[in-house]
């Protein structure tokens, strides 16, 4: 027992700190220069309102979004004023709805499963629990792959 407690412990404390660095990778504004124009960002001013758009153009202390599909209403935001940006993409999102919907309908398998069995129901009911556990895990993956990638936080 204490012979694998240590490599357990090793193990947690070094993927606790690529996080850490992980984390500290992600908040320069070097990482948001390095995305692409047409990029669908969130930002989150300091102030606490929230601003989407498209990418459209990239200085050292400032970036333009696009907030109309045709380019005519534009804002600019100054560095200083930025607290986060996200990077919103579709693929992200469907991304977290296939995995939540897939151990949802796992879970839902599962314990319809069990329950037939425990109460010797006359049809199996893990089916319809199943589909109801994808799509509850579905949607949950949905809601939280919409919120994007942070990459930039300010210090």
């Amino acid at each position: 027992m204490k012979r694998s407690l240590l490599p357990c412990l090793l193990l947690v404390l070094t993927l606790c700190s690529q996080t850490n660095l992980a984390q500290g990778v992600t908040s320069g504004w070097s990482m948001v220069q390095s995305v692409q124009s047409g990029s669908k960002l969130m930002v989150r001013k300091k102030s606490g309102e929230k601003v989407q758009g498209r990418l459209k153009a990239m200085a050292p202390d400032s970036l333009t979004l696009s907030l109309s599909k045709d380019g005519s209403k534009e804002v600019e935001i100054k560095r200083d004023d930025v607290s986060e940006i996200r990077r919103k993409s579709a693929g992200h999102t469907a991304l977290y709805a296939g995995l939540l919907g897939g151990l949802g309908f796992g879970a839902g398998y599962g314990i319809g499963y069990g329950t037939g069995e425990a109460t010797n129901a006359e049809f199996p009911i893990e089916y319809p629990i199943a589909v109801i556990g994808a799509a509850a895990g579905a949607t949950i993956g949905a809601i939280i792959g919409s919120k994007g990638d942070v990459i930039y936080k300010a210090p």
